[in-house]
Formats: structure tokens, C-alpha cells, sequence
């Protein structure tokens, strides 16, 4: 399967768009982490950030054929979904109880919370962090990537 989503004219924004706002992401979380403030701009990144993983959900339920409250299944999330599967794969957080949703819909969750001010453990805070920087990783490296370019094969969902 040959990857054409980033050499897209219409994909190349909001890869960048993607790339920036997790990376932003990840260091709003690093700073919470030590500080435990956050200004109303932080919050902001947060909120976005919560969006971005909520089309990612609403990816992984269009894949999985689930149903998730709060949420529902579109393909418009794929893009991201795949590279945020690939991070979570590449970090090995993905365990047999517990399904690839239920793992992006506690990140987005946490990101509510977090940006509501809410509190949440630290342990909770520095896996989502190295999740964000990962997958702003993997948005950057498809600006990067030939449109010619195969991409690593992917392992299948099961239910």
C-alpha cells in the first residue's frame, strides 16, 4: 500500500497543522508536570488537542465497527488514526485488555481534564506527553516521506 496522504496538496497543512499542535501538546504537559499552572493560551492547545483526538476515536471506531458514547465512527479521522496507531504501536502501549480506542479516548478524556483544570496523575500526564511526541513525530515524518514511498505494513485490529 503506497501512502500518497502526506505529497497531498490538500493533506500537507494539516500534517503541519497536526505535527505543531502535538508537539505543542506534548510540552504544555512537560511544563504541567513540573509547574502544575497552565495559562489560558496552554488550555487552548490542550482543547485543540483534545479535538484532534477525538477525529483519531472517531477513526479508530469507523475501524473497529464499535460505538463509543460521546463519539461516532468517520472516516474523516483515518489519517490521523494511522499515525497515532503507529505511535501507540511503537511505544508498546497497546495491551490485549485494552482495545485501541479505549486507549485514545483516555488520552482525549485526560486532555478535558486537564485543560478543565481538573486533576490528574503524573504517570497518567508523562505517557500521554510521549504519546503527543511521538505522534508529532510521525506527522512530521510524512511532510518528510516520498510520495513513492511504501509504508511499514501495518498489523491488523482485532476485536
Amino acid at each position: 500500500m503506497t501512502s500518497t496522504h502526506a505529497q497531498d496538496p490538500r493533506n500537507i497543512g494539516q500534517n503541519s497543522a497536526d505535527a505543531v499542535l502535538t508537539a505543542k501538546a506534548a510540552k504544555v504537559l512537560r511544563l504541567f508536570i513540573s509547574s502544575r499552572t497552565l495559562g489560558d493560551k496552554e488550555i487552548a492547545v490542550l482543547s485543540r488537542t483534545a479535538s484532534l483526538l477525538g477525529r483519531i476515536v472517531q477513526g479508530s471506531l469507523f475501524v473497529e465497527n464499535r460505538k463509543v458514547a460521546g463519539f461516532a465512527p468517520s472516516h474523516v479521522g483515518l489519517a490521523e488514526y494511522e499515525r497515532a496507531l503507529t505511535a501507540a504501536e511503537k511505544l508498546d502501549l497497546l495491551t490485549r485488555d485494552n482495545s485501541v480506542t479505549d486507549l485514545f479516548v483516555t488520552y482525549q478524556s485526560t486532555l478535558v481534564a486537564v485543560a478543565g483544570r481538573s486533576e490528574v496523575p503524573q504517570p497518567k500526564l508523562t505517557e500521554l506527553k510521549t504519546f503527543l511526541s511521538a505522534l508529532s513525530r510521525y506527522f512530521s515524518a510524512d511532510l518528510l516521506r516520498p510520495a513513492s514511498e511504501v509504508r511499514t505494513p501495518r498489523r491488523t485490529i482485532e476485536n
